[in-house]
């Protein structure tokens, strides 16, 4: 019986390389002849191509292999409820916890911790909420949690493709949130095996960090934000508070996902 691709961590990292490579000539073009685009739009277009040539190429070994390839977009009716519990979450741990710690390891890694305005650079900002949870969901639940789920358990298949998830967020303050997202994005896949829900998740998770940082932004520049904490003598608290919460947030998803899903839980 011939096996999904990529089904091992080692097909997985060969999948990630092969976009970067393909769309390598796109570099050279860039500079040689649309040097008039812009550094945002070219990463931009670079990205797309990256993820389009990693889609391409599981499709075509798994269509060969004639596996099935169809990624589950829709979201049944019975998780409607849980996507407001995910989106929830999501919310409170990226201005609760990520955001606040991100900003703590940013000061203490660079020196500084940056607060830029999101809406000065368009095509990051759409890409970042829009074209970002659609390719990377596709490829990292779709593709690679997909394949990891017919050879490992779930959770090593989960803690595995987290961990790439986390690996080309390459600035170390995206780390923690990455890593974070991929594991939780990884475990809503495992249960629903809708990857709707999982972009939906990645889009109000990358909408809700770039409306923060916007405010964070125009605090700085008011002066009404201490660094590294960005909410002063209340980060600590806030932080602690958002962990408990998020926690509680997630028992309850476990609870919604036994009620509608018949999906067998993590051992």
């Amino acid at each position: 019986m011939k096996k999904i691709f990529p089904s091992n961590i080692f097909q997985a990292l060969l999948l990630l390389l092969i976009g970067p490579i393909a769309a390598a000539p796109f570099v050279f073009i860039s500079e040689k002849y649309l040097k008039q685009l812009s550094n945002d739009l070219t990463n931009t277009i670079m990205f797309i191509l990256v993820c389009i040539v990693i889609i391409f190429f599981a499709r075509m070994i798994n269509s060969k292999r004639k596996i099935d390839t169809t990624y589950g977009f829709k979201i049944p009716r019975k998780f409607w409820g849980s996507i407001l519990i995910a989106v929830l979450l999501i919310v409170i741990f990226q201005a609760g916890i990520n955001l606040p710690v991100s900003k703590i390891l940013g000061y203490y890694i660079n020196g500084q911790s940056v607060f830029s305005n999101p809406f000065n650079q368009i095509p990051v900002f759409l890409g970042a909420i829009l074209l970002a949870p659609l390719f990377e969901e596709l490829i990292f639940r779709g593709i690679i949690l997909k394949g990891f789920l017919a050879k490992y358990t779930p959770k090593m298949a989960i803690i595995l493709s987290g961990i790439l998830f986390c690996a080309i967020h390459v600035q170390p303050v995206q780390l923690f949130g990455a890593l974070c997202f991929g594991l939780f994005s990884g475990w809503i896949y495992f249960k629903t095996e809708s990857l709707g829900f999982c972009i939906l998740l990645h889009c109000m998770s990358n909408l809700s960090s770039q409306l923060i940082s916007y405010a964070l932004f125009e605090a700085n520049l008011s002066g009404n934000t201490s660094l590294p904490y960005i909410y002063g003598l209340y980060t600590i608290p806030i932080i602690c508070i958002s962990v408990l919460i998020v926690s509680y947030l997630i028992m309850a998803l476990k609870k919604e996902f036994k009620s509608t899903s018949k999906v067998l839980p993590i051992s």
